[in-house]
């Protein structure tokens, strides 16, 4: 056999091995996303999906709740637009609401382990902080921080939301800042404050690496994305009137959202009892 001949089949064996190895890797993925999903649960409807199917269905069927108030305002420009209607189109494609419900939070789950996992890898340097920190994120980490969860087992425009943000951290910390800032900026088209917080808490950061790189462009440039996406949803509350500003004053804001609404929201931290 010619020299050639053996390094044509010495590069075939390598390639059939490197297939081979992206299938195994691929296969154990599939199967800790499986295994974590059905120890994780799921659930829906959900308290939260109460509020938030309704509207679906009257986008879906324009003869019910024509006569709720909720439902009619929910469906006027309002950051849950988007979000709204990416369920609306998933459900007219056959699959239903409810296997749509399910498909999003699916494909949110997995993207939130794999984000995870490889965010360990980058920072840890190792599969086994990779692995550590899919368990952290979540079986273990309450969110006391705005007593929110990371993640949770209904799936809602946060859930969906955080699927995208997490690769938007991740790419951060890989210096590829314009794809995260896109990607938390694809985040806020489904739950605006999941895209918009990660830009913000990342942005000193952003800010010295550009300092230090001494081109403003590289700071400027990430946050131009995010404002642009963050636009796409205010712009049309503007237009459309819908933002109310004048509706009501701040004291009457404050009752309503600080005291009745999202009490739970505004915490600043909450220490476990």
């Amino acid at each position: 056999m010619s020299i050639s001949a053996k390094n044509d089949f010495r590069q075939k064996n390598q390639k059939n091995n490197s297939r081979q190895e992206r299938f195994i890797d691929l296969s154990i993925y599939l199967l800790i996303i499986i295994v974590a999903l059905f120890i994780y649960g799921y659930r829906f409807p959900s308290s939260n999906n109460l509020v938030e199917v309704p509207p679906v269905f009257t986008l879906l069927d324009s003869e019910l709740y024509q006569k709720d108030f909720f439902v009619l305002e929910s469906l006027k420009k309002t950051p849950r637009y988007y979000y709204q209607y990416l369920i609306y189109f998933l459900s007219q494609t056959g699959f239903g609401v409810a296997r749509t419900y399910f498909l999003c939070y699916l494909l949110s789950f997995a993207s939130f382990i794999l984000g995870l996992y490889w965010l360990g890898q980058k920072v840890g340097r190792s599969k086994l902080s990779g692995s550590a920190l899919v368990f952290l994120g979540l079986f273990t980490v309450d969110g006391t921080v705005g007593y929110v969860s990371l993640f949770r087992n209904e799936p809602i425009p946060a859930i969906f939301a955080m699927g995208l943000a997490i690769w938007g951290i991740y790419f951060c910390f890989d210096k590829r800042w314009n794809l995260g800032y896109f990607l938390f900026g694809l985040a806020a088209l489904l739950q605006f404050l999941i895209g918009i917080l990660p830009g913000i808490l990342i942005f000193p950061w952003l800010a010295i690496e550009a300092k230090k790189a001494k081109s403003i462009w590289k700071a400027i440039s990430p946050l131009l994305i995010l404002v642009i996406l963050a636009l796409i949803i205010y712009l049309p509350m503007v237009l459309s009137g819908n933002l109310g500003g004048d509706a009501i004053d701040n004291r009457e804001f404050i009752e309503i959202y600080g005291y009745l609404r999202h009490p739970h929201h505004i915490i600043p931290f909450v220490f476990s009892s």
